[in-house]
């Protein structure tokens, strides 16, 4: 029998189309992949900042939910428009994004061909993918009250 070490509540999808409010952190380091190779990436408005994501698809893992497919969609940001893939990866499940609010989130920034044959651990091909951490929730006082 399988078992979700990470999940989200099926409940989650019904944010598809609506706002979250994210925040990066720089937790076990921030990486870009361009076609030389893998560069680290030290610019606290992307490692260090909140932002807006729109989550478009919820993607299942097995009898789960893993994580979603969205954009970045907050004007201003270095990230604004780029699309996201995230995931979750705090030990638990039936995480939402308000009152049981997942604590570390994988984060995928780019345009590059999605892979989803791995679940467990989605990832992109192609160049200039931005690799990173943080954590999503309904609004920016939840991450606050969380991080406290």
């Amino acid at each position: 029998m399988s078992h979700i070490i990470s999940g989200l509540s099926y409940a989650c999808r019904k944010y598809v189309k609506c706002d979250l409010a994210a925040r990066s952190e720089t937790g076990w380091g921030w990486t870009r992949k361009t076609a030389s190779g893998l560069e680290p990436v030290s610019d606290r408005d992307i490692t260090d900042s909140y932002f807006a994501v729109t989550p478009l698809l919820f993607f299942p893992e097995q009898s789960g939910t893993r994580g979603f497919v969205g954009r970045v969609s907050d004007p201003g940001h270095p990230l604004n428009g780029q699309r996201i893939v995230a995931f979750t990866m705090s030990d638990g499940d039936d995480f939402n994004f308000s009152d049981n609010i997942c604590g570390a989130w994988r984060f995928l920034f780019g345009n590059g061909e999605l892979d989803l044959t791995d679940l467990y651990r989605p990832s992109m091909k192609g160049d200039d993918i931005l690799f990173g951490y943080g954590i999503i929730a309904t609004e920016k006082a939840l991450i606050e009250a969380r991080l406290d």
